[in-house]
C-alpha cells in the first residue's frame, strides 16, 4: 500500500516533535522516524 503525506503534514509532525521535546532540534534520523511513525500510526511519535 502506498501512503502519501502532504508537505504541510510532515512539517506539522516535525513541529509537534519539537514542541513535545522542549524545542530541541531533531536530527534527520529523528525527523524520518517521526514522519514514518505518523504515516504508519496516524499519531505523533510519543516522547
Amino acid at each position: 500500500m502506498v501512503y502519501y503525506l502532504e508537505v504541510s503534514q510532515a512539517q506539522e509532525v516535525v513541529q509537534v516533535w519539537k514542541e513535545w521535546r522542549g524545542g530541541r532540534e531533531p536530527t534527520l534520523a529523528d525527523r524520518h522516524e517521526a514522519i514514518r511513525f505518523y504515516a504508519m500510526n496516524d499519531a505523533y511519535l510519543p516522547v
